[in-house]
């Protein structure tokens, strides 16, 4: 029982997690595709099970020969694999290395499967040294991360490589894989780095997400703030329209008056001077006065673009004067459209030629 806990119920754990763990983050790296540590984390996984299901599974779905060859490409891309995760971590960009890394994995590969092709055989120390130096490459390259970049996240990837390091060494120096004493570490010595590894690219998820979402609540603060300014401008430009419109249209009053009444006031007062004026005269010319004056005044009323209350209102001061004039009025007006253009100063226009 405890033989089969250490070597099957063990390496079924190592295997279990390192499927879930693969598999979330190489769904999380379909959707970001240009995070890559989310790819080498979620492909490192994958190796690792593929390897334990290919060397220990209970069903081969390959001839035992090729099922070796696959799951020995697995397990040596895996340590270039966590390599260049911890490249990505550091933001170091080392292609030649990382290529010369992939060449003595292939290296690796063939010292083991391509001797026997031709009658040789190659120690399995040699064969087992090939395969912990990218360990211990990744290793020494963390170690350099830590001393440049102190943090929590890079002193906990080093203990990670550090264990793993560790128990390969255990695993090929002290407990040789034909013995069946002791606990198996080697056979589950990346389960800590890459629990590691997923709690690092977890934690930057995470705090990109915040970030993100203090970055729209400071966009939805400046939004509103920028709203309340934009209505506040908008208020303080409304008054200012209605104080300009109010002054210009105290200004055409005044113009108005002044061309109109002004000018007639003039004349009657100059006629006045002279006695050249009766009292009829006079009468008749201070009644113009105000006719102008209330004309001006009825300019005034907002006509929306309708002229038939204009001249509905024209009638109602003129028609009384023709009456006592002993003038019949007829007074003929079709519908009429919409004008856009009558503004105070046209209706005053209209009225005074009507007028």
């Amino acid at each position: 029982d405890r033989a089969r806990l250490h070597r099957v119920t063990l390496r079924q754990f190592g295997a279990v997690f390192a499927l879930t763990l693969g598999a979330v983050m190489l769904l999380i790296w379909s959707r970001r595709r240009h995070e890559s540590m989310y790819g080498y984390v979620g492909l490192a996984a994958l190796a690792l099970v593929v390897e334990k299901a290919l060397f220990h599974g209970d069903v081969q779905p390959f001839p035992p020969g090729l099922a070796v060859g696959l799951a020995d490409v697995a397990l040596m891309a895996t340590p270039v694999l966590v390599f260049a995760f911890a490249l990505r971590f550091a933001g170091w960009h080392w292609p030649r290395t990382e290529r010369i890394l992939w060449g003595w994995a292939a290296l690796s590969w063939g010292l083991r499967h391509l001797p026997p092709l031709v009658g040789q055989e190659v120690p399995d120390a040699v064969i087992n040294a090939a395969w912990v130096l990218p360990h211990v490459a990744g290793l020494a390259l963390m170690l350099w991360i830590v001393r440049q970049s102190p943090s929590i996240e890079s002193a906990l990837l080093a203990a990670g490589h550090l264990l793993s390091v560790l128990a390969l060494t255990h695993g090929v120096l002290v407990q040789p894989m034909n013995r069946l004493e002791g606990v198996p570490w080697y056979q589950v010595h990346l389960v800590p780095l890459l629990a590691v590894m997923a709690w690092i690219v977890t934690r930057r998820f995470v705090r990109s997400l915040d970030e993100a979402e203090r970055l729209n609540r400071e966009l939805e603060d400046r939004v509103a703030n920028k709203h309340a300014e934009l209505e506040r401008q908008y208020t303080r430009t409304g008054a200012l329209e209605r104080e300009q419109a109010v002054v210009q249209e105290r200004a055409r009053l005044m113009s108005d008056m002044h061309d109109g009444v002004g000018a007639q006031l003039i004349s009657t007062l100059s006629l006045v001077e002279h006695g050249d004026a009766s009292r009829e005269h006079v009468a008749a010319a201070l009644r113009e006065c105000i006719e102008d004056l209330r004309l001006a005044i009825d300019s005034l009323e907002p006509a929306d673009g309708d002229l038939a209350p204009v001249l509905g209102g024209l009638r109602y001061r003129l028609e009384p004067r023709l009456k006592a004039g002993g003038i019949t009025l007829d007074w003929q007006v079709r519908e009429l459209p919409t004008l856009s253009c009558l503004t105070p100063q046209n209706v005053l226009h209209v009225l005074r030629i009507l007028q």
